[in-house]
């Protein structure tokens, strides 16, 4: 790996504050579906897991947002360094 390719990833890593956002939103959802599969019937708690699953995404977002972290790095850096080498 390059030193220039390893600095890009670096410097996205920081600007996204390490996905800081995600593992937040993971901890909820992981915390939350403990709570609910000890405390609901079975049945119930499959149907709270599935909705569960497809909030973790915008709970991520949510939390990156709150964090001032850039979720998505969409920021561009770097402009002249390249991973493929000319």
């Amino acid at each position: 790996m390059t030193r220039d390719l390893h600095d890009l990833r670096i410097d996205a890593a920081e600007r996204g504050q390490w996905a800081i956002g995600f593992f937040a939103a993971g901890a909820v959802f992981w915390t939350a579906a403990t709570v609910i599969g000890l405390t609901v019937e079975l049945n119930l708690a499959r149907i709270f897991w599935i909705v569960g699953t497809f909030l973790i995404l915008p709970v991520a977002i949510m939390f990156s947002h709150m964090f001032r972290a850039d979720p998505f790095t969409k920021e561009k850096r770097s402009a002249n360094s390249s991973a493929i080498p000319t």
